[in-house]
């Protein structure tokens, strides 16, 4: 090859290894999780939130959260870490108790949204089987957070 052939040869392969190289920057959309890794990567991510609020452990909570917070009906979410520590006995151990409940609790992923799973709570003091109290979290591109918590008998 001579001249304007080998320019565009040089050309169309520049473009080829900068599309792929932007590809594998993690700036391309992700792709979807089949079930081992989606089960996999939700018991991970259960696990160290479970723990964090039996701790009480407001910190990491607050990292594993993606703000606003939703809290359901008729309840301002929450905007930022700082109403999540204001917060943080209210949601976890108001009318529920979460360090009973989420040692036992199993996290439900929804088939009709499988980037998304909910954790749920009875009553603190004898509500029975019923568990009305819902935590859901969401996978998002940094990962699986806490996005919202609501009484769904409200």
């Amino acid at each position: 090859m001579k001249g304007p052939n080998l320019f565009l040869a040089g050309a169309l392969l520049g473009t080829s290894l900068a599309i792929a190289a932007f590809g594998m920057t993690g700036l391309a959309k992700p792709a979807p999780l089949n079930s081992t890794q989606s089960a996999d990567s939700v018991s991970a991510f259960w696990e160290k939130f479970r723990a964090a609020v039996i701790k009480s452990d407001k910190e990491t909570v607050a990292a594993l959260t993606r703000f606003p917070v939703a809290r359901g009906y008729g309840l301002s979410s929450l905007k930022n870490k700082a109403q999540l520590m204001r917060r943080f006995r209210e949601l976890f151990f108001g009318e529920t108790n979460a360090a009973q409940c989420f040692p036992k609790a199993t996290p439900i992923v929804g088939k009709e949204r499988p980037r998304e799973f909910t954790v749920s709570c009875p009553f603190a003091r004898g509500g029975g089987e019923e568990e009305p109290f819902v935590y859901t979290f969401t996978r998002t591109r940094n990962g699986w957070k806490f996005t919202s918590f609501e009484n769904i008998n409200e």
